[in-house]
């Protein structure tokens, strides 16, 4: 009795895994290619170092200004509250200010 794959068995094993891996290289790309997933990450980072920023340096002010590429605009703003303060960080395109890609916002204690 003889064991193993045939010839047959081990094209067809090897077209399959050429289809699959294929189509999860397609999946990848379309996912890190794509600008809007990019720019929204980019944004996410911005807002949580802003907030991390102001909350280390006690920096209870607003102010607004770009990225070092010019597509985002910060924009921090301190709404004070009692015995807190709520930190709002909203980033948008800097081409179209009413297009707003992430807003976080934290209560801190004074």
């Amino acid at each position: 009795m003889n064991s193993g794959f045939t010839i047959i068995e081990t094209l067809v094993a090897i077209i399959l895994l050429g289809l699959v891996s294929s189509m999860g290289i397609m999946v990848f790309n379309q996912l890190w290619g794509n600008k809007k997933i990019m720019l929204k990450k980019e944004a996410f980072v911005y807002a949580s170092q802003e907030i991390d920023r102001c909350i280390s340096e006690k920096l209870y002010s607003d102010t607004v200004y770009t990225n070092s590429s010019g597509s985002l605009s910060i924009n921090r703003r301190i709404e004070p509250s009692g015995k807190l303060d709520k930190i709002m960080v909203i980033v948008q395109d800097s081409k179209n200010s009413a297009k707003k890609i992430i807003e976080l916002s934290v209560l801190v204690n004074k």
